[in-house]
């Protein structure tokens, strides 16, 4: 399995860059969301995983002062087949809300 199935990026102050997508590989379950933050030369500032047993995934990234907006969709917290999802990430840290 593959480390990250999908991603998107976006560049954050100074040139450091917010990668973000969904694993197969790590996490909770099927699919969970992935936060990464590179520094400019490319080295892994910190890694973050979100998720629940079943599929979450983002598919769009925001970055909005100190925080971090992810707009995705989860099985895991739904209230049927699969929802919207809106994660709020501090843009220092790259920590979620718990699940």
């Amino acid at each position: 399995m593959a480390a990250a199935v999908s991603a998107l990026a976006r560049a954050y102050r100074g040139s450091t860059v917010l990668v973000t997508g969904h694993t197969v590989s790590y996490g909770n379950g099927k699919n969970d969301i992935m936060l990464l933050k590179y520094s400019p030369d490319g080295v892994l500032l910190w890694e973050q995983i979100w998720g629940g047993p079943l599929i979450d995934q983002t598919h769009g990234i925001v970055i909005d002062g100190d925080f971090i907006y992810l707009a995705g969709e989860t099985e895991s917290y739904s209230a049927g087949l699969n929802d919207g999802l809106l994660i709020k990430a501090d843009a220092q840290t790259g920590e979620f809300p718990q699940p």
